[in-house]
């Protein structure tokens, strides 16, 4: 009998098509509700991996990345998304972030609104596992192949 994973991953997407291309890598998944939010859990190598779809929008994100959080007590937290707002990458690129910019935050005052951008950087391991992958091209089988990929690259 084979060993139960021993690490929990969390993953939030926006889109079905992003949830849809990490389901694809579990194999069988259940459903879970958790407050009325609906989670598909499933298995990645030896990860524990529960996925919840919460659409566009960053107060929804926060919200339901909190409830996953506080129920699966998670090793690890990914956003996993189609990077809209980025340039110069196709679809199949992979993008792992060495830092994220919150630039919504800032404050109201009489004379305007003056921005507070957040800065945080990822994690150490994360930011080395993808320099590690950079130099392998085993992740490329993983994509869906009816999808048009180009030559996909891991930035």
């Amino acid at each position: 009998m084979p060993e139960a994973p021993s690490q929990t991953v969390v993953i939030v997407t926006a889109l079905d098509v992003e949830t849809r291309a990490v389901l694809r890598q579990l194999g069988p998944w259940l459903e879970e509700v958790v407050q009325g939010t609906v989670f598909y859990k499933g298995t990645f190598e030896d990860w524990n991996v529960a996925v919840v779809e919460v659409g566009p929008g960053n107060v929804g994100v926060a919200a339901l990345a909190d409830r996953a959080i506080g129920h699966f007590k998670p090793d690890v937290a990914l956003f996993v998304g189609v990077g809209g707002r980025l340039k110069d990458v196709t679809l199949g690129d992979v993008v792992a972030a060495t830092k994220v910019y919150g630039y919504e935050g800032g404050k109201d005052t009489a004379t305007g609104f003056l921005p507070r951008p957040d800065l945080q950087r990822s994690a150490h391991a994360l930011e080395q596992r993808a320099r590690a992958m950079c130099k392998r091209d085993g992740w490329r089988n993983r994509l869906d192949p009816d999808l048009k990929h180009a030559n996909p690259k891991l930035f």
